[in-house]
């Protein structure tokens, strides 16, 4: 469907019927999700709706600042940098599991241990298998633990974003309930609708006290039942549940509940055009550098977006500031990009591109397929299943995909994405990237412990990345959240997750 056609039919749309709930002060606030969270096992967690969910009910040594996106203490009382550039974390003396018992040194050592244990398959192993070692100092009672990475590292801190359990339940089959030291404990773990309480214990010593109402985290699929949904007053919080160009409009519809409105704010995100550099004829760079001369990305902000974007001068989002260089964006040189490409379409080649089957990325591939093609060179676009979209991603079966990087709080995740080593299995540098001095400037990166000396090693990668077009980043997007007049104190952090949910 059409965003126009969308924008009719909500036009139009009766509401009788609509799904309408108590709007009581201790009425649960809902919460709209595109997609079921794969998992809320927080060691497992990977996809964005499984983090949002699992953050909220298990706490971390530390976690980005709302605002300024840099590790700060949530479990640790204090982080202090060691000798040998180890760092000691001061756990909280009051910080306690859902259970009433007190979180201490032998829990944090027994969850580390368990994330890097082959055995259990966790994600974070690549980031634990880094450390040399994760030692309590004063005993698995006391309250200081020590972590020694391999080499020097200039994130460690970062490192401390891990979800800290129990030490008798770390290593629980993936799935099993595992008690929490969040703000929320989990009543219900339907995956369709999951079901949150405030947990008392979180108010005793967490940041703001105790959450104040249940949140029920409510998937549906279908944008328009999404913006029926929202409008009917059946969910309070919709955050990036809708293209933009939608969310900024719903507040303004003539059947909007008093009060709705919308949170809008810079993202640490980047949405970007992998080349898979194994395929003809995108192994020329010429090539790839002239497909991103074919973009208009400023219409593409406008006319996708609502505007709600910023263009990318770099991989790193705008909101890292420290990092930012004054490369100017990559300007739109459609006669020089036909040049490059039309010879190939004419010769008959024809790209593939692979997109997310939500419709606005639908819509946003299909606008950057046509770009490309009135340059000269055909391109298709093909929907899939999150599922089947990673699995071929992960393959190599394509030639360009739109992707989106989320969380990208510091330069050294473009390891994640572009490094040789995280060629699938071992990341998502799906575009087969395997360029030595790419590995050599991250590793240098790494090591340097300064931002004020790694900024210049995360500049000189950036334009590396450019002058070769290793991949082609496009814009950074807001985080846009529609919300209720009860959840009018809402507002995503920096990094997109719901810490704000227990202020509403």
């Amino acid at each position: 469907m059409r965003r126009r056609e969308l924008l009719t039919l909500l036009a139009a749309a009766p509401f009788v019927g609509c799904h309408r709930r108590s709007l009581a002060d201790d009425a649960p606030i809902e919460v709209l999700a595109t997609s079921e969270a794969a998992t809320i096992d927080p060691r497992y967690s990977s996809d964005v709706y499984g983090l949002r969910i699992s953050r909220l009910v298990h706490a971390t040594l530390a976690a980005p600042h709302v605002d300024s996106l840099e590790p700060t203490p949530w479990l640790a009382e204090s982080m202090a940098d060691d000798e040998g550039g180890a760092l000691v974390v001061t756990l909280r003396d009051d910080a306690r599991f859902h259970d009433d018992t007190k979180v201490r040194a032998g829990d944090v050592v027994a969850s580390f241990a368990a994330l890097a244990d082959p055995a259990m398959r966790a994600p974070a192993r690549r980031i634990v298998e880094l450390l040399a070692s994760v030692t309590a100092i004063d005993g698995e009672a006391g309250l200081r633990v020590r972590f020694v990475p391999k080499t020097p590292r200039a994130i460690l801190r970062h490192d401390l974003d891990l979800p800290i359990t129990k030490a008798s339940e770390a290593r629980l089959a993936r799935g099993s309930r595992l008690t929490g030291c969040g703000p929320y404990a989990v009543l219900d773990s339907d995956p369709a609708a999951i079901s949150l309480a405030p947990a008392a214990s979180y108010g005793a010593w967490g940041s703001g006290g105790a959450a104040r109402r249940p949140v029920i985290v409510r998937t549906v699929r279908d944008e328009a039942a999404r913006a029926l949904r929202v409008l009917g007053g059946g969910s309070d919080v919709a955050p990036n549940a809708f293209a933009p160009m939608l969310a900024l409009s719903l507040p303004g519809h003539h059947d909007a509940k008093p009060g709705l409105s919308v949170r809008r704010r810079p993202a640490p995100t980047t949405t970007y055009l992998t080349f898979h550099l194994e395929h003809a004829p995108l192994d020329r760079p010429e090539v790839r550098a002239a497909i991103a001369s074919a973009l208009d990305v400023p219409t593409l902000i406008t006319a996708k977006l609502g505007g709600a974007a910023t263009i990318a001068r770099g991989f790193v989002p705008s909101v890292v500031t420290w990092a930012q260089g004054e490369t100017p964006p990559r300007a739109l040189d459609l006669a020089g990009a036909r040049t490059v490409l039309a010879p190939f379409g004419a010769a008959g080649a024809r790209l593939t591109m692979l997109v997310s089957s939500q419709r606005p990325r639908v819509a946003l591939a299909r606008a950057i397929a046509q770009m490309i093609g009135d340059a000269g060179l055909p391109v298709d676009v093909r929907p899939l299943e999150l599922a089947t979209l990673t699995s071929r991603l992960n393959a190599g079966n394509f030639d360009l995909a739109l992707q989106q990087a989320v969380e990208v709080d510091d330069p050294e995740l473009l390891r994640w994405y572009v490094g040789s080593s995280a060629v699938p299995p071992g990341g998502a540098n799906r575009g087969r990237i395997r360029d030595a001095d790419v590995d050599a400037l991250l590793d240098r990166g790494l090591s340097t412990l300064t931002t004020t000396a790694r900024a210049p090693i995360y500049r000189q990668l950036e334009q590396l990345i450019r002058e070769r077009a290793l991949l082609c980043p496009l814009f950074h997007e807001d985080h846009v959240a529609v919300v209720s007049h009860r959840a009018g104190a809402f507002t995503p952090s920096a990094d997109g997750r719901w810490s704000a949910l227990a202020r509403v």
